[in-house]
């Protein structure tokens, strides 16, 4: 009897965790129309779902978290999109609308006149699990596949930071930062080296070439980048016979340079 019921929970849990999100229709509290499947899942995106209500304690609590976490994934622009969706009757769009105007929150929101009951009534019902009260979160993969309650019994940052795990596992990326990349290449006593350029490449891909260290580029956190220099000019130029001397005894094995000085030959 043991064996059979752990079968049957192992069944139910597996049975949970296989279903696909129902595919809904909303109208957010601005008046734009948002399908689940043809705007966002079909397009490679992963969606995130809060279900609130606009005069939940907790919901309040949490909100300055959300719009930071949906700029750093993006801000609706890049692989994820967020949403407000309230569990209650009581709160129609302009509820919501103005819930998320006073957060800050730039991300669409709905009430029950938008759709969000029956976008939510899945959830609220335990088809994907128990379901505990708001906020709750759920997070959607471009499958289709459900996380649901990302983030259950934490608080604050660490909610937020359960919520961007669960993002990435569904493969989205974050969106690329611009980076200011500046600097000097300098021989050891100071002296600039002049009539270089300088690529940058992350693996065995070149994103760059620039004839000075001063540029910006988009760079995809999480990836390594090398900026590789390369001097331009004749290779004597600027190199004493002392340089040579060094430079002989490197290549004879005598006495060999250091990486520093073998990047500044």
């Amino acid at each position: 009897m043991k064996a059979l019921l752990s079968l049957l929970l192992f069944f139910f849990a597996s049975q949970l965790f296989a279903q696909q999100a129902p595919d809904f229709t909303i109208t957010a509290s601005d008046g734009q129309s948002h399908t689940l499947y043809a705007d966002y899942l079909d397009n490679g995106k992963t969606v995130v779902i809060e279900m609130m209500f606009t005069t939940c304690p907790p919901c309040n609590s949490f909100a300055p978290f959300m719009e930071p976490l949906n700029e750093k994934w993006g801000g609706g622009q890049h692989d994820v999109a967020f949403f407000s969706l309230s569990t209650q009757n009581f709160d129609d769009n302009a509820d919501v609308g103005n819930w998320l105007a006073n957060h800050g929150a730039t991300f669409p929101g709905a009430g029950k006149d938008g759709g969000a009951l029956e976008a939510l009534q899945p959830y609220l019902d335990g088809q994907f699990g128990p379901y505990f009260g708001t906020p709750a979160f759920i997070v959607i993969a471009p499958d289709g596949s459900v996380n649901f309650n990302v983030g259950f019994g934490q608080l604050g940052q660490a909610k937020a930071d359960a919520i961007s795990d669960a993002i990435a596992a569904t493969g989205a990326q974050l969106p690329p930062v611009n980076v200011h990349v500046t600097g000097t290449v300098t021989m050891p006593d100071g002296t600039p080296i002049g009539s270089t350029t300088f690529t940058v490449k992350q693996d065995a891909d070149t994103i760059l070439t620039a004839n000075q260290l001063d540029f910006y580029m988009d760079a995809t956190p999480g990836l390594v980048y090398s900026v590789i220099p390369e001097k331009l000019d004749s290779l004597p130029n600027g190199v004493t016979t002392f340089d040579m001397v060094l430079i002989a005894k490197h290549i004879l094995a005598v006495d060999t340079l250091d990486f520093w000085q073998i990047l500044a030959a």
